[in-house]
Parts: C-alpha cells; sequence; structure tokens
C-alpha cells in the first residue's frame, strides 16, 4: 500500500515546487485517471439544501478543479445531483485505493491553500 507522500511524489514528478497550477492540472489528470467510479462517500461539511452532515452520497466523477474549493465532483443522493468539493467528503471505504489517493489529494492541496 503506498503512502500518500509516494503517491504525491508520483504525480508531481517533474514539476516545479511552487508550479501550482501545473501542479493542480497533474493531480486531476492522475485522479481521473485512476479513481474508480461511482463509490460511496460521507459529507463532513455542507452548506447546500438537501445535503446533511453524515450523509452517505455516491460520487460519480471528477467534476472540475477549482482553486477555493479543490476538486470538485458530481455526487448524488437519491435522484438529486450536486457538485460538491471532494474536500468536504470521506471516502467511506478506507482500505480502497480511491481512499489513499483522495487522501493524497487533501493532503498536498491543504499544504497549498
Amino acid at each position: 500500500m503506498k503512502l500518500n507522500s509516494q503517491i504525491i511524489e508520483e504525480v508531481l514528478k517533474g514539476t516545479k515546487p511552487k508550479d501550482y497550477n501545473t501542479q493542480a492540472d497533474r493531480w486531476f489528470e492522475f485522479l481521473s485517471s485512476k479513481i474508480t467510479f461511482p463509490f460511496d462517500a460521507v459529507v463532513l461539511h455542507t452548506e447546500s439544501s438537501g445535503l446533511s452532515f453524515g450523509d452517505i452520497v455516491s460520487v460519480k466523477k471528477i467534476d472540475n478543479l477549482i482553486d477555493m474549493y479543490g476538486l470538485l465532483v458530481e455526487i448524488r443522493k437519491g435522484r438529486k445531483k450536486y457538485i460538491f468539493p471532494i474536500c468536504d467528503l470521506e471516502v467511506l471505504d478506507k482500505k480502497s485505493e480511491n481512499y489513499l489517493l483522495f487522501d493524497a489529494f487533501l493532503e498536498w492541496w491543504m499544504e497549498h491553500n
């Protein structure tokens, strides 16, 4: 099992330490190619009506990468669709590759924001 530091090093190999835009693009490409969808996650924080702390949602795909929120994903709760920051979710299966990848991304993102 890879550690966060190993994943971060793999993603950012060859980028300049202060080149946030290139690093962010690398993360978007890397996660888009490595994540297995759909998967379940729990809502940790929300300002969205229709979602509450502790709700279980299905993560369907990566939507975008925005400086202020980090990685945005498309989620569903029942029939409702939301675009939601991954930093406000936690992957339910803590033994999954998805959990490791998102955890590594969040570590990198928090260091740069």
